[in-house]
């Protein structure tokens, strides 16, 4: 049923070529719901049983008898990617329909058609454990979203997005492609569940890595990393969401997978991964607190959040390598929770960051200002969301975040062999989390408080009930999974165990279960006691008139938006700290020599990790390099070309005739 109910809403999708242009985001809406409901059902029916589900393929010339599976790690994925998908189609609705108009009908016709094929891609990647169709389903995920992130593609700098994007994920794909060629030549079916065999048999970390390269790349690990910040800005705030909110997780999806059938090898593997996570959280939150641009400041904080679940992720596997049972599902629990926490908040800012621009065409924060009376419910709905990507309680990321740092403290308090991993995951992720803090307090305080800076953010309102509403559902996501986590943590820990291959998931829970309840009444007591407080203060002041007078500056009489903080001031001490680790660039205009009182002058300063520039130097002199050496072969005479065709057929006999091919 699952299956060949989902065969036939990809085709249905073409329809929207042909259905007028009122009817467009209709028919996209209509054909996501259905796939929606059909995959969370299943994913549902399986968590809720205990089991998988296994699907056979049609026989065809393309994949062979293919074959898909959906087990708790599926399942999971499913729910998420089934409820991302429904909201930011929703809020297509507000954002794309104003630019309906003015592109062509086609342009649009075909942005609705990429969206349904990116879900429906992303569906297929988390089912497919042949692996033919899983890299059919990887490509036609990254050639969707690639088409998604052009949908302005008149700007220059979102062609240089899109295009370095699509260069690096088929870097990637090729190192993937690499793996599962690499099951081939040791006479193993191409398929995920070879792994198992192949790990029992070889040395299993050279192809893991290979692995890790490959989704590394699509996750955003460090140092490969640098399409991110540029391919999530230049989105529309949908795609951003979607891409961000579970896009970046098949990545994470495909090194959990291939690490549940690693047996050996399994504490240097969980080393390198926690690791990869600690370095790639830290360098993801260093360059989000420096960034003076919403979406810039979302884009690294998606890598940062990709080294957190990674960093969990390392945890587990040592746990699971030195039989610590409970210190692995714990960890487990805490990276499987966080990905799904990470798509509720981050889908949620995505959102809110394109109210913003919206409302105001800009994202830069220093040209905002007092959008929080102007924008209240955006406002709002924004300060959820850093509230919970901060980890605030009683929001979701809390949840997720207490589980990875009891695991931590899990291996420090036994003070067995893995105390001093622990210790040092702990140490980076306490850094993390207070550097997330300063990132979001200087977004929110800069963008949402103060005075306007500028005339679009004086002149900003509120953006269409669309909008709004999409968000609703990350923020129920977001209050469900904070306010009641005993509800989701029992099947979190089930889903955990059956992944690392380990048994009684349950029994592991009932052993926490007790804190976790206690904890539960403790954030609602939370809750409860803020509200009181809020409403004796609404009480006593229920007859009392509230004034108000201009802030003390120093004696001025006239203050401006110019004697406020400036995201780049707020940040200043930091970037004087890591000034080694990025690139600086700036663009002002000089005083002029008879400028005795000076005029507006501007001042734009931007910064880019220097990965990014290392990637890009050494790509452009390889590229130069063999521009000039066929330089030489461009002689622009034709006999010569003939001549070099000779050469080419002569070199063919020759490694024929001597058997040099074999």
């Amino acid at each position: 049923m699952f299956t060949s109910s989902l065969i036939w809403l990809p085709v249905l999708a073409v329809l929207v070529f042909l259905i007028p242009r009122s009817g467009k985001w209709f028919w996209t809406l209509g054909i996501i719901t259905l796939g929606a409901i059909i995959s969370g059902v299943e994913a549902l029916g399986v968590l809720t049983n205990d089991a998988l589900s296994v699907y056979r393929g049609v026989s065809n010339v393309l994949f062979g008898d293919h074959y898909e599976v959906v087990d708790a790690l599926s399942a999971l994925f499913l729910l998420i990617l089934s409820l991302a998908a429904f909201s930011v189609t929703f809020y297509a609705r507000g954002y794309v329909e104003p630019h309906a108009h003015q592109k062509p009908q086609v342009q649009v016709s075909l942005h609705y058609f990429c969206l349904m094929v990116m879900y429906f891609s992303m569906v297929m990647v988390v089912t497919a454990r042949d692996g033919f169709l899983f890299l059919f389903a990887w490509e036609l995920m990254t050639l969707a979203s690639f088409l998604l992130v052009l949908f302005n593609g008149d700007k220059p700098k979102v062609r240089r997005a899109a295009l370095n994007y699509l260069i690096l994920m088929h870097v990637g794909f090729m190192f993937l492609l690499a793996g599962f060629v690499t099951l081939a030549v040791n006479g193993l079916p191409v398929s995920f569940d070879s792994l198992k065999l192949y790990f029992a048999q070889h040395n299993a970390l050279p192809l893991f890595l290979v692995f890790l390269i490959g989704f590394g790349m699509k996750a955003g690990i460090f140092p490969l990393h640098i399409w991110l910040p540029e391919a999530h800005p230049a989105a529309p705030a949908h795609v951003s969401a979607l891409m961000s909110g579970v896009m970046v997780k098949m990545g994470v999806y495909g090194i959990m997978r291939v690490s549940s059938y690693i047996q050996t090898d399994l504490y240097l593997v969980g080393l390198i991964v926690l690791i990869v996570g600690m370095v790639t959280g830290l360098w993801g939150v260093i360059l989000a607190t420096l960034q003076n641009d919403i979406k810039k400041i979302l884009a690294y904080s998606s890598i940062e959040n990709v080294g957190i679940i990674l960093l969990a992720l390392g945890v587990a596997l040592l746990g699971k390598a030195h039989h610590d049972l409970f210190l692995a599902v714990m960890a487990y629990s805490g990276a499987v929770l966080h990905i799904v926490n990470h798509s509720f908040f981050k889908s949620l800012l995505y959102m809110g960051a394109g109210n913003v621009a919206v409302a105001t065409h800009s994202t830069a924060v220093d040209e905002l200002g007092g959008l929080g009376r102007r924008m209240p419910l955006t406002s709002l709905l924004f300060l959820l969301g850093s509230l919970a990507i901060c980890a605030f309680p009683p929001l979701n990321g809390f949840i997720s975040e207490f589980l990875i740092y009891g695991s931590l403290l899990e291996g420090i308090s036994t003070n067995g062999p893995l105390c001093v991993e622990a210790l040092f995951g702990l140490l980076f992720l306490a850094f993390i989390g207070g550097l997330v803090v300063m990132a979001f307090v200087k977004l929110y305080g800069v963008a949402f408080q103060g005075q306007p800076r500028s005339v679009a953010a004086q002149e900003a309102r509120e953006v269409s009930p669309w909008m709004l509403v999409a968000m609703a559902l990350p923020l129920a996501g977001m209050l469900l999974v904070g306010l009641f986590p005993t509800l989701f943590l029992p099947g979190v820990f089930e889903a955990s165990a059956q992944m690392l291959g380990i048994s009684g998931g349950l029994e592991i829970y009932s052993v926490f279960a007790e804190t976790f309840r206690q904890l539960t009444v403790a954030l609602w007591v939370l809750c409860g006691v803020t509200l009181l407080l809020w409403g004796i203060r609404r009480w006593a002041l229920r007859h009392r008139h509230e004034g108000g007078s201009p802030t003390w500056v120093c004696g001025f009489t006239a203050p401006t938006p110019k004697l406020q903080y400036t995201g780049e001031s707020f940040s200043e001490s930091l970037e004087r700290i890591s000034e080694r680790v990025m690139k600086k660039s700036g663009h002002e205009v000089d005083l002029a020599s008879g400028e005795i009182f000076p005029v507006d002058h501007r001042f734009e300063v931007t910064r880019k990790d220097k990965i990014d520039q290392f990637f890009a130097r050494w790509w452009l002199v390889v590229l130069r390099r063999i521009n000039a050496g066929t330089a030489l072969l461009r002689t622009g005479k034709v006999n010569h070309y003939v001549l070099f065709a000779m050469l080419f057929l002569l070199l063919v006999f020759l490694m024929s005739l001597f058997n040099w091919l074999k």
